[in-house]
């Protein structure tokens, strides 16, 4: 099956102060640290977060479908050529990108709340103490959207 990630609304905000470590420019997404794993798109996947003194947080992600890597992003939520929010260049198996050298897809920042951030597209939302859902609008090759759910749970 074969998917293209939907398109979105531009917005942009404040940037973050150099030292706001967790602090996103759009809030407080400390919570999201760490790394997850669980399943999703018929696999399993996992991600990592890290927070930057600049107030970007900087992760990565893969998918696994019967114990083979399908493909892995590299991910960022912040500013980005003048659009806040999360930013991801997508890697083959071989490490080849999807994306031009210079692309990646963009989801703009919607609002953060206490324990969720909303993108255009996608949504991180926290679930009790060591739970993540994210929720991912994806588009699929005959134009149809349909929200993918990844259920995940804090591995560290």
């Amino acid at each position: 099956m074969q998917f293209v990630l939907a398109g979105a609304l531009i917005l942009s905000a404040a940037q973050a102060e150099p030292g706001d470590a967790g602090q996103s420019p759009q809030g407080d997404l400390s919570w999201l640290e760490g790394c997850w794993s669980g399943s999703g798109l018929g696999g399993a996947v996992s991600e990592c977060w890290m927070s930057v003194p600049d107030g970007r947080m900087i992760g990565a992600f893969q998918f696994v479908n019967e114990g083979e890597l399908g493909f892995s992003e590299m991910l960022m939520i912040g500013e980005v050529e003048g659009v806040s929010g999360y930013h991801v260049k997508h890697f083959n198996p071989d490490f080849t990108g999807w994306e031009a050298r210079d692309e990646q897809v963009s989801f703009p920042l919607v609002s953060v709340e206490t324990g969720r951030a909303i993108f255009e597209g996608l949504i991180y939302e926290r679930v009790g103490e060591t739970g993540l859902r994210v929720h991912l609008d994806m588009q699929t090759t005959q134009g149809a959207t349909r929200t993918v759910v990844f259920d995940m749970n804090r591995t560290d």
